[in-house]
């Protein structure tokens, strides 16, 4: 959970127009779970915050971006539609920049000016870039942000969510591996547990219980579990399991793409069993000296 914003300026006959996506914005983000909150109390200065599950914010920015034009569009009270949609997508940016940080750069007091884009800038909503030797699977799991994005916004059935999730699960685990053809699903899994990765627990991704959160390994095979009885028994559990653990999964995504982007060790490596023997030597040799010195 997160939050970020800043104030822009606007000019004073702008001021209905951005009323109204102002409060576009903040339907949206009410549907969605976001909290939104906005001033135009100042004259000529807006001021803005949004607060949040960090992955849901941008994914609704991003949506933002695709929506907001659409309905500056429909607004019959300001210049012509062609500009309000660009001050719609204007708008956005100015939202977008504050959110991936482009005005930290800038001088203390800095104040951005709202001004008419041709069209919202977008970003790479989930940590899925892989670096260039892996751009084509980064391409293909462009179609998993698309349904997780989906999701999010309750656009899209359970079943396929699983199935994308459970895909994209295995393309990249079988890439972690250096594997080209999938073996089972546990079998992936079990793999990469024993070179010591998804030991991190989820307790930041919004379990009720952060006592009882799985680890990453856990929610993987969870989901393995549930994409199987609803694709092969028609059972109807899925929702209810994602409405749980949906996030969870998203961040064991991510860290798995991580992984592969970087190239370095899980963080839990496993330890080669000549060097535990040699250790535990070592420990032994130690005890039977203190013992003697006693």
């Amino acid at each position: 959970m997160g939050g970020f914003g800043g104030p822009f300026r606007y000019s004073a006959d702008e001021k209905e127009l951005l009323t109204v996506l102002m409060a576009g914005v903040s339907r949206r983000c009410r549907a969605y779970g976001v909290k939104w909150r906005y001033s135009l109390a100042r004259t000529g200065v807006a001021q803005f915050t949004m607060d949040g599950n960090w992955t849901r914010m941008r994914l609704l920015v991003d949506k933002l971006a695709r929506e907001m034009p659409v309905l500056a569009e429909g607004y019959v009270s300001f210049g012509q539609p062609s500009f309000r949609r660009k001050k719609a997508s204007g708008l956005i940016n100015i939202v977008g920049s504050y959110l991936y940080g482009r005005y930290d750069d800038r001088d203390e007091g800095y104040v951005p000016l709202w001004r008419a884009s041709k069209e919202a800038r977008r970003y790479m909503v989930l940590d899925f870039w892989l670096g260039d030797e892996h751009s084509d699977l980064t391409d293909r799991l462009a179609i998993t942000i698309d349904v997780i994005s989906a999701w999010a916004f309750d656009e899209v059935a359970p079943e396929v969510v699983l199935e994308e999730l459970h895909t994209a699960a295995s393309l990249l685990l079988m890439r972690r591996a250096n594997l080209r053809r999938a073996p089972a699903f546990k079998e992936l899994v079990d793999r990469e547990v024993q070179a010591g990765g998804l030991n991190k627990e989820l307790w930041f991704t919004g379990y009720p219980d952060f006592r009882s959160t799985p680890s990453m390994s856990e929610v993987l095979l969870g989901l393995k579990s549930v994409r199987a009885a609803a694709k092969h028994q028609g059972l109807r559990g899925g929702r209810d399991w994602l409405e749980l653990n949906f996030w969870g999964v998203v961040t064991t995504l991510e860290y798995i793409a991580e992984c592969i982007r970087v190239g370095a060790p899980q963080s839990f490596q496993a330890v080669p069993s000549d060097v535990i023997a040699q250790v535990e030597k070592v420990t032994q040799l130690l005890y039977s000296e203190k013992s003697r010195v006693e």
